[in-house]
């Protein structure tokens, strides 16, 4: 049994290929060649014909809807992109933007760390 979201996943995509006969990327290109790959489309195409459950239709629609050459969530690729070409002269401004919130949010944590006492003032106000 899986303990870890990744192991379930893992997990999940093996159960597929045994079920159906077909890998994750087969599905994926089908759902592609498809004309719609929303999540309630591709569910309404494939479920009669298959022995899945909305997550399996969930996981091939998600994973078709986004390109083989888009970037990592999290990674900072993706904002890279977002100031490429005719954006590219805003990246300072998102930058010094950026900064600045760091900032505010390192004072605003710094006076949350400050002792309070009974009263409700910090304790180095008395």
């Amino acid at each position: 049994m899986a303990t870890t979201p990744e192991q379930g996943l893992a997990s999940m995509m093996q159960n597929l290929k045994e079920k159906t006969g077909r890998s994750i990327e087969e599905w994926i290109a089908t759902a592609r060649a498809s004309a719609s790959v929303s999540i309630r489309r591709w569910w309404s195409i494939s479920r009669p014909a298959t022995v899945w459950t909305h997550g399996y239709a969930n996981q091939i629609a998600q994973r078709a809807l986004v390109p083989d050459d888009a970037p990592a969530a999290g990674s900072d690729k993706l904002v890279d992109a977002q100031y490429t070409g005719a954006k590219a002269a805003m990246r300072p401004c998102m930058n010094r933007s950026l900064e600045r919130s760091h900032r505010w949010a390192q004072m605003w944590m710094s006076r949350l760390r400050k002792p309070v006492s009974a009263c409700g003032a910090a304790s180095s106000l008395r």
